[in-house]
């Protein structure tokens, strides 16, 4: 429950669980409240057959029955509270700060990054534990893509005739295009001494 209460702060949305504005049910579990959704009057039919309003009861788990329910809202909270000191002292650290609530609620849910993310180090795609059988795998995956490149460009610009290399999976199941056999595959493979 902590880890979920907090992984706004974690993430550097917002300082506190409190701050979040999407849903979450902090506030519900320290009340042994109540978590009301209304049915959004867009995607959903007005005669369809969900109802307009659910209430989701947030209980105790059951691991803290015996506690009164000052002794679990104090439990909680410290919790909660010592995991979002962890990230505030974190960022003050790293001289970062919080987007905060109010950019959250100007952004939109269709929004996505201006740029891609960086990625850095190795592409695990191949895994050997002996260098040659690694080195083979890594060039019968550069020969695939190459070969993919040219057949999916090919086809792209319109020719159906197209060949594609043996292990394209999407293309055959959904666009039902053609590929070589398996035999072709394992004749092309690079071999390293």
């Amino acid at each position: 429950m902590v880890y979920a209460y907090t992984t706004p702060a974690a993430a550097d949305l917002v300082d506190t669980a409190e701050d979040w504005p999407g849903v979450s049910t902090f506030e519900a579990a320290l009340t042994t409240g109540r978590l009301v959704a209304t049915r959004p009057k867009f995607f959903f039919r007005p005669d369809g057959d969900l109802p307009e309003v659910v209430t989701i009861p947030i209980v105790r788990p059951r691991g803290f029955a015996s506690q009164t329910q000052a002794e679990w809202n104090k439990l909680v909270t410290d919790r909660v509270r010592d995991v979002e000191a962890e990230h505030r002292e974190r960022r003050r650290i790293a001289g970062k700060t919080v987007l905060g609530r109010e950019a959250i609620l100007r952004q939109k849910p269709s929004d996505s990054p201006k740029s891609p993310e960086p990625h850095f180090g190795i592409s695990p795609r191949v895994a050997a534990k002996r260098k040659w059988p690694r080195i083979n795998a890594i060039g019968s995956l550069k020969a695939f893509r190459e070969k993919y490149r040219v057949a999916i460009r090919s086809w792209m610009d319109g020719l159906t005739s197209v060949v594609f290399p043996y292990g394209t999976y999407w293309m055959l199941k959904f666009a039902r295009v053609a590929c070589e056999p398996a035999e072709a595959a394992q004749e092309a493979a690079p071999v390293a001494a």
